[in-house]
């Protein structure tokens, strides 16, 4: 008894330590940077973590901010969780300069029981290590090997549509998420799971749930807290849900490893052309495991979690938005449909895509550009101030979270006009840039921790979007349906985003 009271005393002793320096700190971050930037009153202890109380999601807080202090804007949720919310270009470009910020914000702390220590969330020094070892499975020539995947994925997402059109209304999102689950699965996995066909919404779900927690947990002063968080509803619903998307990624690597041993690997004839075997991710990742002994299977399976959610979910929201634009602006659809039957010709709606295919589509290009603005599938995303620097001669001092407001900077309407209205030919002179030169669209994020998967998802969104303008007319979904778009991991719809439906007449 007398040695569990001592134990007691010295986690009180240790805790209330730990409580004083974070303090300590904080004092220090807050007299550095609050007279330098502007932000919303700090309520006691609280900070402004009751501004998130209630219904309003995070993206209604932050323009709210942004419309009343500015595109730089200083913030505390709860006692110690400092951050500048940004939204202006040149911090942006001063942050994601090569070799600085590279440790994630304290938020990716809470995905921990999913992704553990992936590329998205890994310490600087292990993130560099991994992002050498997998950037092959990225390859360019590597890529044109996915495309046949994509198109087969497609089909089986178009026959889904079939049918069910003509429909008035069906939430667009909940099929493009099994197709592209389905694709991740079988290129950088290099395993077929059949979403599509098994209607597998139990994964889908877990992930959706999975963001809400997390979002819910970044603005909540004792959710954000590890001992007040495991009381919590959010708590043992996060458990579950690992529980599902931890077992159906062990068994996506599990089926790998079943093939490795069942035949011998085969080298395509492109790999051989350019005298080197290029894996998917999951061949890289068993491979080195086998040979250099460098990946313990913990390791293995944070990147596969990681790629299974980032390679899905993303791309997911951005196709599903895009329909949602073009469903809102039938001149536009009509001038993508026509470019399509330039392309591939009036009668072949089914042809199957090729390599080539891809860089003629100028006009989906441009409209996916534009949707991405609108929509930036990552709509915030956080950097952690480990080495002090300056900007326009102020301190950010160490310790302190960069919020990067990737959507405010998007519809700023110092970068763009009529910022909040789709206009698919924006972009087709290039970007004006502000002074200074960074270009105020980040999508993909920007600098050495920028995503590894981003012309991965761009190709994939074309092959995709290609196929479904060839075969489907959108409309606005009937009855209306307003989107109640929410800043999570990633930007999602509320209520779901739902369009009508109608097959092209041939």
């Amino acid at each position: 008894m007398y040695v569990l009271l001592c134990v007691v005393i010295v986690l009180i002793i240790r805790a209330c330590y730990n409580i004083s320096c974070a303090m300590r700190k904080q004092r220090r971050i807050e007299k550095i940077v609050m007279k330098n930037f502007p932000g919303p009153e700090l309520k006691f202890f609280f900070g402004n973590a009751l501004d998130f109380v209630g219904n309003k999601g995070i993206l209604e807080v932050l323009l709210d901010y942004k419309s009343k202090f500015g595109d730089i804007v200083y913030t505390r949720v709860g006692p110690t969780a400092n951050a500048l919310i940004i939204s202006d270009s040149h911090f942006m470009c001063a942050i994601l300069q090569p070799r600085r910020n590279l440790t994630k914000g304290h938020v990716y702390t809470f995905t921990e029981n999913w992704l553990g220590d992936g590329l998205l969330t890994a310490p600087a020094e292990l993130w560099e290590k991994k992002r050498k070892l997998l950037t092959p499975a990225f390859d360019f020539h590597q890529l044109m090997d996915f495309i046949s995947v994509f198109d087969k994925q497609c089909d089986i997402l178009i026959e889904k549509l079939i049918d069910q059109a003509p429909v008035d209304s069906i939430n667009i999102h909940s099929l493009i998420s099994l197709c592209s689950l389905d694709i991740i699965c079988e290129t950088a996995m290099g395993v077929s799971i059949g979403a599509q066909r098994n209607q597998n919404m139990e994964y889908v779900g877990a992930v959706r749930e999975m963001c809400r927690i997390i979002a819910d947990r970044s603005r909540s002063v004792f959710k954000s807290m590890k001992p007040f968080y495991v009381l919590t509803e959010d708590y043992l619903s996060e458990k579950k849900c690992v529980e599902i998307l931890h077992r159906y990624t062990d068994r996506v690597i599990e089926q790998k490893r079943t093939e490795r041993k069942n035949k011998k690997p085969v080298v395509k004839k492109r790999q051989m052309i350019n005298k080197r075997h290029i894996s998917n991710l999951l061949e890289i990742l068993l491979d080195y495991s086998d040979k250099e002994k460098g990946l313990s299977e913990k390791e293995i399976k944070d990147e596969v979690h990681t790629f299974m959610f980032a390679g899905h979910d993303t791309v997911t929201a951005a196709v599903s938005f895009f329909i949602y634009e073009i469903a809102k602006h039938v001149n536009v659809q009509d001038e993508l449909y026509n470019e399509q039957q330039r392309i591939f010709g009036e009668s072949e709606v089914n042809k199957a895509m090729q390599e080539e295919h891809i860089f003629q589509m100028k006009l989906l290009d441009l409209a996916i550009k534009e949707s991405l603005r609108l929509y930036p599938p990552v709509p915030v995303f956080t950097r952690k101030v480990t080495n002090e620097f300056r900007y326009d001669g102020k301190l950010i001092p160490e310790g302190i979270n960069l919020t990067l407001f990737i959507y405010g900077m998007h519809r700023n309407s110092k970068y763009y006009e009529e910022p909040n209205t789709f206009k698919f030919r924006r972009f087709a002179n290039g970007l004006m840039l502000p002074p200074g030169g960074f270009v105020p669209f980040l999508p993909f994020s920007n600098g050495s921790r920028n995503c590894i998967g981003q012309k991965f998802a761009l190709w994939e969104m074309k092959v995709m979007l290609s196929k479904l303008i060839r075969q489907f007319e959108f409309r606005p979904a009937e009855p209306e349906h307003i989107l109640d778009l929410r800043a999570e991991v990633v930007l999602t719809s509320k209520n779901g985003i739902n369009v009508k439906v109608i097959r092209r007449q041939k």
